[in-house]
């Protein structure tokens, strides 16, 4: 079975708050960046197989370190609308959890198994509904999941019990890989050194131990006055891996290799831009750079500032890193 080339990831549905003229790489509030299917077999292949244990779990971003605490209600189904983002439940859940109280420190996801080939029967792809609160309880009516009625979102279903609060509604479609076809998919292996820093000037930048008033974990310590910082991001040939598609008139297999998507985001400051793309093997490397905040939002034990990168092969495989930084005044 050939598939598409390019496989819708997530499509947020619903913002507990929006603000048209904050750049979309800025993290103001919690956000979800991305879904990833973990397989308890492998945890490097991205499509599960029929009969296969498989967690959906979501990559979540915060404002600050101290981490609010969250509530959320998942639900997988059989999908009715193959590789697209609006899809729905075109049967009963595979897998249902909620977590009705909000918790600290942990990433919503859910844990299912696959049934069988012939149980799925033409359903090749799952649908991910979910709903996330922050500082509020998740109500999830499960008495309302009826066989048979297509449920084209969550909110359906569900909702956040804080009025104020209406909660990151999401969807996402993750294929199932059958036996009989020749293709599969491993999320993106990213090296050791994903990521590389450089004050202005090219310099490494020094390590700190305090930041904020607060006991950190050797991270990198970033004057304001060397800035911008750059950061290298880069690859190995073998993230990027081979599959194949039809083109042409009449239309004929052809092997391609896949494109690499990156999004990054920040806390404070500002980045470059949103998206980096990786599609050629003699460019596996790009350079972003960031700029500080004002000099007076940086107190003076310095501010923590947090980067979240989304690496995406735009065929359900994800990966994604994060890391810290202390700004200093100078």
């Amino acid at each position: 079975m050939l598939r598409s080339s390019v496989f819708v990831p997530l499509l947020l549905l619903g913002l507990s708050a929006c603000d048209d003229l904050t750049p979309g790489s800025l993290i103001e509030s919690t956000r979800i960046l991305g879904a990833r299917a973990e397989l308890s077999s492998d945890p490097n292949r991205a499509w599960p197989q029929p009969g296969e244990e498989v967690t959906l779990s979501l990559v979540m971003a915060f404002p600050t370190e101290l981490l609010p605490p969250i509530s959320w209600g998942l639900l997988a189904c059989p999908d009715f609308a193959t590789n697209t983002a609006l899809g729905g439940c075109a049967g009963q859940p595979l897998g249902l959890t909620l977590q009705e109280t909000p918790i600290e420190e942990q990433a919503p996801s859910l844990t299912f198994t696959l049934p069988n080939e012939d149980t799925l029967d033409e359903i090749t792809t799952i649908r991910l509904l979910g709903i996330v609160c922050t500082n509020s309880s998740v109500r999830l009516e499960t008495d309302d999941l009826i066989t048979g009625v297509p449920l084209n979102t969550i909110t359906e279903v569900a909702s956040c019990e804080n009025e104020d609060e209406r909660g990151i509604i999401f969807t996402a479609p993750f294929p199932i890989d059958f036996a009989d076809d020749d293709e599969s998919n491993n999320h993106p292996a990213l090296p050791s050194d994903f990521v590389v820093l450089a004050l202005r000037g090219s310099d490494t930048p020094s390590t700190t131990d305090s930041c904020e008033g607060m006991s950190v974990d050797a991270i990198p310590s970033i004057p304001r006055t060397q800035t911008p910082l750059t950061l290298s991001l880069r690859v190995d040939p073998e993230a990027r891996e081979t599959f194949s598609v039809m083109r042409g008139d009449p239309p004929q297999s052809e092997d391609i290799q896949e494109t690499l998507q990156i999004s990054h985001f920040v806390t404070l400051g500002s980045l470059e831009r949103q998206f980096s793309i990786i599609e050629d093997d003699d460019m596996l490397s790009t350079d972003l750079t960031w700029g500080p905040p004002p000099l007076e939002e940086i107190p003076d034990d310095g501010r923590l500032v947090r980067f979240y990168l989304v690496t995406r092969d735009l065929r359900a495989g994800l990966s994604s890193r994060s890391f810290v930084i202390c700004v200093q005044r100078e």
